[in-house]
């Protein structure tokens, strides 16, 4: 039996391909209209990141 007609698979449908660059125009649209979210999350990161350096970077200090 020689069948090729498509079956779609349930994920697919319930969940559509998002479209990456739109996602990220947006953000960054809303970041644009909203510079005080960007101003926090960007010292949250950074925060974080200086946090991360300090924990790791003392941790590679004590094992040498």
């Amino acid at each position: 039996m020689n069948n090729t007609e498509m079956i779609p698979n349930d994920n697919q449908s319930q969940y559509p391909e998002k479209d990456r660059l739109r996602d990220a125009e947006r953000v960054l649209n809303y970041l644009e209209d909203h510079p005080g979210t960007g101003f926090i999350l960007g010292g949250t990161f950074t925060a974080g990141g200086i946090g991360a350096m300090i924990y790791y970077g003392s941790k590679l200090i004590t094992k040498s």
